[in-house]
């Protein structure tokens, strides 16, 4: 089975919502804002491919936010299993 490795830029979108709790004279209250983000980031994964075409694929790789939102964490992280058939 031979063994690839290989490098990968990769451009991330995401959205949703995160739960804020503030405080205010009439008590706790917890309200909910919507962020969307674009992401930039370089990756590093492991191929293998068997002799009857199957293959195997891991993936890892760590990207930074480029929207500058708030409510987006400014770094993140990915991570991937692939498994397929070359033909």
């Amino acid at each position: 089975m031979p063994l690839v490795f290989f490098l990968e830029l990769f451009v991330m979108q995401s959205s949703g919502y995160n739960n804020y709790n503030t405080s205010s004279i009439k008590g706790d209250d917890t309200s909910k804002g919507r962020y969307s983000a674009l992401s930039l980031g370089l990756g590093i994964g492991k191929k293998w491919t068997s002799k009857r075409g199957f293959v195997l694929s891991l993936d890892m790789g760590l990207g930074r936010n480029l929207t500058g939102t708030k409510e987006y964490p400014e770094f993140l992280g990915k991570g991937g299993i692939s498994f397929g058939y070359r033909f």
